[in-house]
């Protein structure tokens, strides 16, 4: 199952759907198939007293195809299209996240995607809208970062946007 999230016309996230996966197995017969048609277009043309020959040269070629062996196809921009109904549409992958598939499969745009989510074409990745005015963003990761690293201690912390810094998390408990 693959998830699809519906893009507005400013690469909003507006909803998430679930739909077929990307990946299908299939035979690599493009150029026979190419033949096939040619054939067939020009066995049209003929008296059909004629056409027999074309019939013979087409079931040879369908014969090839048969014994072609199945490759992966990747028909994510089928199914973009598709789902999208003449809107933006773009793949997401529910195990996504900074950019690493948490299951070792194919990363898709460095983020699952959610609603309000910025879908950015040059990063091709999908961002959360900022928690706070003074993170910035990582365009490597596509997630936003504190201009102040986390302290690294035991402690608990939270933002606190009018220092710009982590402030201490006084514990309730005694």
């Amino acid at each position: 199952m693959a998830h699809y999230a519906i893009l507005n016309n400013k690469n909003i996230v507006t909803n998430i759907i679930k739909g077929k996966d990307e990946m299908m197995m299939t035979k690599d017969s493009g150029d026979l198939e190419n033949q096939i048609r040619d054939l067939k277009n020009q066995k049209n043309e003929l008296p059909v007293e004629e056409q027999l020959v074309y019939d013979e040269q087409i079931n040879d070629l369908y014969a090839q195809i048969e014994s072609l062996p199945e490759v992966e196809l990747d028909v994510t921009e089928h199914w973009e299209a598709y789902y999208g109904k003449g809107k933006k549409c773009k793949r997401t992958s529910f195990n996504t996240f900074l950019g690493t598939h948490l299951a070792e499969g194919i990363p898709f745009r460095k983020n699952y995607a959610g609603i309000g989510f910025y879908y950015d074409e040059k990063l091709d990745g999908f961002i959360a809208p900022t928690p706070y005015n003074s993170w910035v963003l990582n365009e490597e990761l596509c997630v936003w970062e504190a201009p102040v690293a986390y302290p690294d201690n035991e402690n608990s912390y939270i933002w606190n946007e009018e220092i710009v810094n982590w402030e201490l998390v006084e514990s309730t408990i005694e």
